[in-house]
């Protein structure tokens, strides 16, 4: 499935976001999504770093992975395969 960006992709983080959710929408997009993608986010950015070592900055970073993933999810539904954990439709939700 080719998946292109509704409007332009400026930051690192929803870039790398929309990346993850187009890689595996089943995983990241399901209703366990918010913890693997912030875990992929968590391994990728910090690979030899123990959980007790890590910084504040790095667990906001992770935080703000996974709001961008519910957010593009909104934008994306195409991507949403939550089940048990889809939000009620809300509007005036942008990125």
């Amino acid at each position: 499935m080719k998946i292109t960006p509704k409007y332009k992709i400026d930051e690192p983080i929803i870039e790398w976001t929309f990346n993850k959710l187009k890689s595996d929408p089943k995983l990241y997009g399901g209703d366990g999504g918010n913890s693997a993608i912030i875990l992929a986010y968590i391994k990728e950015t910090n690979p030899f770093s123990l959980v007790m070592s890590l910084n504040e900055e790095t667990i906001a970073h992770a935080v703000a992975v996974s709001r961008c993933k519910n957010k593009l999810l909104k934008i994306y539904p195409e991507l949403d395969y939550r089940i048990k954990n889809k939000p009620k439709k809300k509007n005036n939700d942008n990125l």
